[in-house]
């Protein structure tokens, strides 16, 4: 089984984008707009490619994305992958392919790009999109189609409205989600399984989400996976939609909840036992420990995702707690740097708030910039740095 959580590579490309536009410090990269007819390759000598308009994958059509590539959509832009044609993004842990929007995605949802779409039509015909060691988000929805048109491994999925949604065909055989990161989406994922044909959840990691799952339809079993919730969080992590009569229920057996205690894991479930009319969720047998023993633990040296906004006066952002962080107890300090012709230099210091957030006054001129977090052991004074993380460099004209 291979690793899913973020590689050095991994994060390096997920730090989360800005309001501001993106401008790229080494490339001008690629437009694309329109329909692609022809099987492409879209290279990392041709990164970033900046979606301008929806781009559609016609049927009988493959786009490549090579490893390390950047895709990054205007507002209210996709990627529409049409019955038969198919979407192939496979990344390597130390190049992974990034999907994400060159605006930050509003709270309503609305002014982010909006994700990939695989569609399929009544003959039976479906796209595909195969998706491994990739990062998406950012995205009103970042990835929605038939179940089988959806072939995502070794993804993580952050920071959207929805991260993936997925619905079976009456042609769709038993299919698993399966070795995912779900991380800070509004809600993770939606499986509608209307037709009650075999799915699976199992061996995924959902961090800090709004809520990880909403459930509907039966023959969907969700086992061996991670749920750890927003910290202080009062919502569901899990809604089981609706029975539709009958006795209804679902297995959510093995799963690992942050707890043993079957008081805490039952609140953080809304089903038939909180309301009649849904489906019921069987949790118990919980799992006892994390479920992923054969994923090594994250190095003390992985660091924290950041994001930055910068503009001529002031810069601001946020850190974004990640697995395997949780044992740092730390002080995080925000350092503003510009590059110069000897490196980085540092213009602008303070400390992160309690959430991680940061903002600093500056006096930017024309430059490239990012942000240093260092993340020192509690004390008085500090000791020594434990961590730090760096944010995607940005450029102000």
């Amino acid at each position: 089984m291979t690793r899913k959580w973020l590689t050095a590579g991994m994060v390096a490309a997920v730090a989360l984008l800005g309001s501001g536009r993106i401008a790229s410090a080494e490339s001008v990269g690629t437009p694309i707009s329109g329909r692609i007819t022809n099987d492409s390759t879209w290279t990392l000598a041709g990164s970033p490619y900046t979606l301008q308009t929806t781009v559609e994958i016609a049927s009988g059509v493959t786009l490549t994305v090579q490893p390390g590539v950047l895709v990054q959509g205007e507002p209210f832009t996709s990627i529409f992958v049409r019955p038969g044609g198919h979407l192939v993004a496979i990344g390597t842990p130390s190049q992974p392919i990034t999907f994400t929007g060159v605006v930050e995605l509003t709270p309503s949802g609305e002014q982010g790009w909006q994700g990939i779409y695989v569609n399929w039509d009544p003959t039976g015909a479906t796209g595909t999109a195969q998706l491994d060691n990739a990062i998406i988000g950012n995205a009103g929805t970042a990835l929605e189609g038939p179940v089988d048109g959806l072939l995502v491994t070794n993804t993580q999925i952050h920071d959207n409205s929805l991260g993936m949604s997925v619905y079976n065909r009456l042609a769709s055989p038993p299919s698993t989600i399966s070795e995912n990161v779900f991380l800070n989406n509004r809600k993770g994922l939606f499986v509608e399984n209307s037709f009650h044909l075999p799915i699976t959840v199992e061996h995924n990691d959902f961090w800090h989400n709004q809520e990880s799952i909403g459930l509907h339809g039966l023959e969907t079993r969700v086992n061996r996976n991670d749920f750890i919730p927003v910290p202080g969080a009062e919502a569901p992590d899990v809604t089981l939609a609706s029975c539709g009569g009958g006795s209804c229920s679902l297995d959510l057996t093995e799963n690992w909840w942050g707890t043993t205690d079957m008081t805490v894991i039952e609140h953080r479930v809304l089903d038939g036992n909180d309301d009649s009319s849904r489906l019921i969720a069987i949790v118990d047998p919980p799992a006892t420990a994390e479920q992923h023993p054969s994923w090594p633990p994250a190095p003390e040296t992985h660091p924290r995702s950041v994001t930055l906004r910068i503009s001529r006066s002031n810069a601001s952002g946020a850190v974004s707690a990640e697995k395997g962080m949780q044992s740092c107890e730390s002080l995080q300090t925000a350092l503003i740097q510009r590059h110069s012709g000897g490196g980085w230099e540092t213009i602008g210091e303070t400390r992160t708030d309690t959430r991680g957030r940061y903002s600093v006054a500056i006096q930017a001129v024309p430059g490239t910039y990012r942000a240093l977090v260092e993340l020192a052991t509690l004390g008085d004074p500090p000791t020594d740095v434990c961590l730090e993380a760096v944010s995607t460099e940005k450029r102000v004209r």
